[in-house]
């Protein structure tokens, strides 16, 4: 993988602008906490982020339809940068008089570009990688993004102890504009037309795939329900779990989240090491990734001791690893490089629908019977998602 230019500039240039996204998202969650004081109006910004991925998502079939891959990265890559560049002279230049409402546009118009990255460069990495070495360029993706979800939230917090909101921004802008710089260093690939007739079969190709495809209908019965069962592991319900459940300090929610991401590199780092053995066992590894991490989540939901649930955080974030990039690998060798953009949005967009929905679920769960309870749902979700792995097993074969 270090010889193939191709995926390492990918690689470097996604890290990077994912550096950029999480600097981005404190800074604006921080501007806007700091010019209304108000919690409903910054819980907004996460809602808005998520409302514009989701419609980005519904769309970026009609791109992919249109243009290359890697045209597609470098151009919304630009238009993030500018788009930023706005909000950071709007804030330098109304410092004292910042609208929030043009702050929740300029947010949106953000995260609807940043809807379509994440499944364009997935669909990007079958171009960039022979089919022999997805598993690893997969775990190096994993590793490499999760690693940069600790460290880069942990950076970004402490920059804002140092520098003032606005001059945040305009760091993030210079970041952006590297990870722009990145993107368009990338290799042409080659828009592989197919007979779209209108605007309505672009849109509907990705769904039209998933239905026609048994691997696909099967992956996606088992990620709605994983997604369901991730909501036991957003901050909030983490944060009632280690004070109400745990009796025990703010401090333990974020030893439990650095071990879940820290697991969750490890587990990446597993699947590089040993790529060919699971390679040619993905099977087995998405079904026992899947049925381990039941059981541990199930563990979690009846532990009384902290230091045990940090232990079994690490642990999940192996096992779901262990699951997830086999998984991956799979969908990559089976599904041809130019369904694959418009097939990852589609289940980008239905993801992001079920975990909102699930996400105020696991809050209504945790304040009307207690907050064990969403991570005891959360393990038997899983457990029928390995049940689902084995039952299906055969369509996980190459």
């Amino acid at each position: 993988m270090r010889k193939n230019k191709s995926f390492i500039k990918l690689l470097i240039g996604q890290a990077i602008a994912n550096v950029g996204d999480t600097v981005y998202t404190i800074a604006v969650i921080s501007s806007v906490f700091t010019l209304t004081k108000s919690p409903m109006a910054t819980s907004l910004v996460p809602v808005i982020i998520t409302g514009s991925m989701f419609l980005s998502g519904l769309l970026t079939p009609f791109v992919t339809s249109r243009l290359s891959l890697n045209k597609i990265l470098r151009v919304s890559q630009l238009v993030k940068t500018i788009f930023l560049l706005v909000l950071a002279v709007y804030v330098q230049i109304n410092c004292q008089s910042i609208n929030v409402f043009v702050l929740y546009i300029l947010i949106a118009s953000v995260a609807f570009l940043d809807g379509c990255a994440k499944p364009v460069s997935n669909a990007l990495i079958p171009h960039y990688v022979p089919k022999d070495d997805l598993m690893k360029a997969n775990s190096i993706f994993e590793s490499v993004f999760q690693a940069i979800g600790i460290g880069s939230w942990a950076v970004g917090s402490s920059l804002l102890l140092i520098f003032s909101i606005s001059k945040l921004i305009w760091f993030d802008v210079a970041v952006f504009l590297i990870a722009t710089i990145f993107m368009w260093l990338l290799p042409q690939v080659d828009k592989e037309e197919r007979q779209v007739k209108n605007d309505k079969e672009a849109f509907s190709q990705g769904w039209k795939k998933i239905s026609e495809t048994p691997l696909l209908k099967v992956v996606i019965s088992m990620d709605i329900l994983e997604q369901i069962a991730q909501t036991a592991w957003i901050g909030a319900i983490v944060l009632v779990f280690v004070k109400e459940a745990l009796h025990v300090t703010e401090n333990w929610w974020g030893y439990i989240n650095a071990v879940y991401f820290g697991g969750a590199i490890v587990g990446g780092l597993i699947c590089l090491r040993f790529a060919k053995k699971i390679d040619s066992n993905k099977t087995k590894f998405i079904f026992l990734g899947s049925l381990s991490g039941a059981i541990t989540t199930f563990a979690v939901s009846i532990s009384p001791y902290a230091i045990l649930v940090v232990c079994f955080s690490a642990l999940i974030g192996v096992f779901e690893q262990l699951k997830n990039i086999p998984q991956s690998t799979v969908i990559q060798k089976n599904i041809q490089n130019d369904l694959l953009a418009p097939v990852y949005a589609s289940m980008s967009t239905l993801y992001t629908g079920c975990y909102a929905f699930a996400t105020l679920g696991a809050g209504v769960v945790s304040e009307v019977i207690g907050v064990r309870y969403v991570f005891a749902i959360s393990g038997v979700l899983l457990f029928v998602v390995s049940i689902i792995a084995s039952k299906h097993r055969k369509l996980f074969e190459d």
